[in-house]
């Protein structure tokens, strides 16, 4: 599963070197996207010209290993130069894991700061740190994550 994320992030890197964008012209309402990663898939929607929600999924299995996760979040964008958008946001994950027989959720908030590179008309590349706070059990991480957007529409 990691190796069709991987897949997806450099096919769409290879593609998007093509026609540079601006972020002016990507950061409009309407705008539905599909975000791959290296833990998961995202649908996007652009709420208006700085507002994006996404809705997630992720997977995960091995041998005696099973995860599944859902996530919500907003991205608020700031523009900073012609194809590049600083974003700051937050949202929430659910993550279900089972393994070598043992069963376990969990819940949590994040919040998340980076950026956004328009590679062209149709695809995006994106980067950012992230802080996690769960419960059940009660953690706080930290981390970084990694994407690649197409735009659709």
């Amino acid at each position: 599963m990691k190796n069709l994320f991987k897949s997806l992030i450099v096919t769409g890197l290879v593609m998007a070197l093509i026609a540079p964008a601006s972020a002016d012209a990507q950061l409009s309402t309407g705008k539905i996207g599909v975000t791959t990663n290296l833990s998961g898939i995202s649908a996007s929607y652009m709420l208006s010209s700085n507002m994006r929600v996404n809705g997630g999924l992720s997977l995960g299995f091995g041998e005696d290993y099973s995860q599944f996760g859902i996530s919500g979040s907003v991205w608020m964008y700031q523009p900073t130069a012609s194809n590049l958008s600083g974003y700051y946001g937050g949202g929430f994950n659910f993550t279900n894991t089972s393994n070598f027989g043992f069963s376990s959720s969990s819940f949590g908030l994040h919040g998340v700061y980076g950026a956004e590179y328009f590679l062209s008309s149709s695809f995006s590349a994106n980067v950012h740190l992230v802080t996690n706070l769960g419960f059940d059990p009660f953690r706080m991480s930290f981390g970084t994550g990694l994407g690649m957007t197409w735009w659709i529409k």
